[in-house]
């Protein structure tokens, strides 16, 4: 996975970036995941900035920045964090003022190429 924008999440018994099963060699990087809240329609679970599900294994998370989750900002079910490496990510309240934390979120977001799309223009 390259480049993530900012997620604002609405979701039930989720996060902004959801895994699932044994994937080696999948890469996480560059995100910038907060304000991760469950809409006050559903019902279950709150919600984490990241929800690594049953039997996620191999993946490589890397600069990413993770602050302000309803739940944990990561939550493990069925795995556990060492089947995963983890290089350069900024948790909690910190991470967005961080100068590191800074230079992530500022690279977060669609590749340059795409932006104008998003806003509706043309390549």
């Amino acid at each position: 996975m390259g480049s993530c924008w900012a997620v604002r999440g609405a979701r039930c018994d989720g996060g902004c970036i959801y895994t699932l099963g044994f994937q080696p060699g999948t890469v996480i990087r560059g995100n910038h995941l907060h304000d991760a809240r469950r809409s006050r329609y559903a019902q279950g679970a709150p919600n984490n900035g990241m929800f690594i599900d049953e039997g996620s294994k191999g993946f490589l998370f890397e600069q990413n920045v993770i602050y302000d989750t309803a739940a944990e900002l990561i939550r493990f079910n069925q795995c556990r964090r060492e089947w995963h490496t983890w290089q350069d990510n900024h948790f909690g309240p910190a991470a967005e003022v961080k100068e590191a934390g800074q230079a992530i979120i500022a690279r977060a977001g669609l590749e340059p190429a795409y932006r104008q799309r998003l806003a509706g223009g043309s390549p």
